[in-house]
């Protein structure tokens, strides 16, 4: 087996693993639904430095999303 040493696009998402489930129930536990909401994140949102840019960026989000 050969390593590469270069980079993937994806390596600096610092995306979360999403684990595998088999039922619909499943898929609504928090640990499947935690890591697949804040994957879908942009970046600006998960990349705050502070508490306060989180949720600015967050609220800004989630109201552009829903209008």
């Amino acid at each position: 087996m050969q390593l590469t040493t270069r980079q993937l696009r994806s390596s600096y998402k610092k995306l979360l693993a999403v684990p595998y489930v088999k039922t619909d129930t499943a898929a609504r536990a928090f640990r499947v639904s935690a890591p697949t909401i804040w994957n879908s994140l942009p970046s600006v949102v998960k990349s705050s430095s502070t508490l306060v840019t989180f949720n600015r960026h967050l609220k800004t989000f989630l109201y552009c999303r829903a209008f």
